[in-house]
């Protein structure tokens, strides 16, 4: 149940629950949010099995509160690794980086768990505006949390479902991501350490890039 603390004495626990008000709220909270989220859970689902071929479990309570201002869910699964997913955007789009084949396979994501995850970020084509101008330590400091290498490209990934729309546009068109929530490792052979991966697009080319500044795009 959201909202009731795990460490609560049985005398406090006793107390909470005789809240009647306060108890029937947080029901019907959950209540109200489950079928939605629910139906979005299903949409994903689909979603990996007809792009990467790929059948998942996913339940609903993998999705984590919304919060103000971040209202586009992204569902990562384990299945489904960053080497897939540069594959595919290779095939459906062109797509560019200033180092060799394979060079992503350098970077490391400690977010990445080992089951699947749901994380919300802002529906927009660009870079977040808030973050215009700040560096990888700044945002650091802010301790903002930042997306992943593997998100931002998966978020690609979706994105380019709808390319057959009217009016569709690319993401970061002009823009860029710092995806900060990623780093190079320590055995690149042709990149430094702790560098930060940046996506953007550039006369209609995905570009992939290493750097230390830009804007970032926040999750939760």
């Amino acid at each position: 149940m959201p909202g009731i603390p795990g460490d609560l004495s049985s005398a406090e626990a006793q107390s909470l629950i005789g809240r009647k008000g306060w108890l029937v709220n947080e029901v019907e909270r959950m209540l109200r949010r489950l079928p939605n989220y629910a139906r979005m859970i299903e949409w994903w689902g689909v979603f990996y099995k007809e792009v990467f071929g790929t059948l998942v479990q996913l339940k609903p309570q993998i999705v984590p509160e919304e919060k103000a201002g971040l209202s586009r869910l992204l569902v990562m699964v384990k299945e489904v690794s960053l080497d897939q997913i540069v594959d595919y955007l290779a095939k459906a789009t062109a797509v560019d980086t200033n180092f060799s084949s394979g060079h992503h396979r350098d970077v490391i994501s400690p977010r990445v768990p080992p089951q699947h995850y749901a994380i919300w970020i802002r529906d927009r084509l660009e870079a977040d505006c808030e973050h215009r101008g700040k560096s990888v330590e700044m945002i650091s400091e802010e301790g903002l949390c930042g997306i992943t290498l593997e998100e931002r490209l998966m978020l690609e990934v979706v994105h380019l479902q709808r390319s057959n729309e009217q009016g569709f546009r690319h993401l970061d068109e002009g823009t860029q991501t710092l995806c900060t929530g990623s780093r190079t490792d320590r055995g690149s052979t042709e990149i430094p350490e702790g560098w930060v991966p940046v996506v953007g697009r550039s006369s209609g080319v995905l570009t992939i890039r290493y750097v230390d500044r830009i804007r970032e795009k926040s999750i939760m």
